[in-house]
């Protein structure tokens, strides 16, 4: 019986799935290698022409984890993935690549995205990818010195109006958010604004390895990556 299977899978099956997969271009090309992971750099042109027309003050990298200053397309520090050609995959059910901004030709695996922040495959330590001494690094220093290295960057002494939250109040917040973009318009270049992520957890909450990569992920990609934007 398992002998018929398989012939039936090589002389069927097979050539099916062939044909369908191939035109997925889910393989090495001219122009799309899954070799190697390459750095993913989505951030701007800071310091450009472009970004300066638009925003005050200059962007200054920021110290990573291990002491030296952070480069996004350095493959040591940044996440990294491989490049797919996807353009047979069927439209997403929800969600938006171009909504988010987002690059649809990059693929990850757990190696690739979280590699640098010390996964590794199969390891019991979660520090064991890399040789940062993930123990001694002072998160809320870094995020600090990195703020303070792109100051000018940021309105220090007067900061957004808190928004409104209530339901009975959302024509307010309508009205602020128009005023708050004529008023950023007709004032360019201008600070860049600062977004907080906030955490919530629980006092007994046990942190899972995956936990811990994805808290680093987000200081070094959001904060420290970014010039301190969050």
């Amino acid at each position: 019986m398992v002998l018929i299977a398989f012939c039936v899978f090589v002389m069927v099956l097979l050539p099916q799935i062939t044909e369908y997969i191939l035109p997925l271009g889910l393989r090495k090309d001219d122009h799309y290698s899954v070799s190697q992971p390459i750095p993913y750099n989505p951030y701007p042109e800071y310091n450009s022409a472009a970004w300066k027309r638009k925003w005050k003050g200059s962007y200054q990298s920021c110290v990573g984890p291990d002491g030296a200053l952070l480069d996004p397309e350095n493959e040591n520090t940044a996440m990294k993935g491989y490049r797919w050609n996807q353009s047979e995959f069927p439209t997403p059910i929800f969600g938006s690549y171009e909504a988010w901004n987002l690059d649809k030709n990059l693929c990850v695996d757990p190696s690739s995205r979280y590699g640098v922040y010390g996964y590794e495959v199969n390891a019991r330590d979660v520090d064991s990818r890399t040789s940062t001494n993930w123990g001694g690094v002072n998160w809320a220093d870094l995020q600090s010195a990195c703020l303070e290295r792109n100051r000018e960057r940021y309105n220090k002494w007067h900061p957004e109006p808190k928004k409104p939250t209530l339901h009975n109040q959302q024509n307010q917040q309508v009205e602020l958010g128009r005023k708050k973009h004529h008023y950023r318009k007709s004032r360019l270049p201008g600070f860049h604004h600062r977004t907080a992520v906030i955490l919530r957890t629980t006092i007994d909450m046990k942190y899972t390895t995956n936990d811990i990569h994805n808290i680093r992920a987000m200081v070094m990609e959001l904060s420290l990556l970014s010039g301190a934007e969050y």
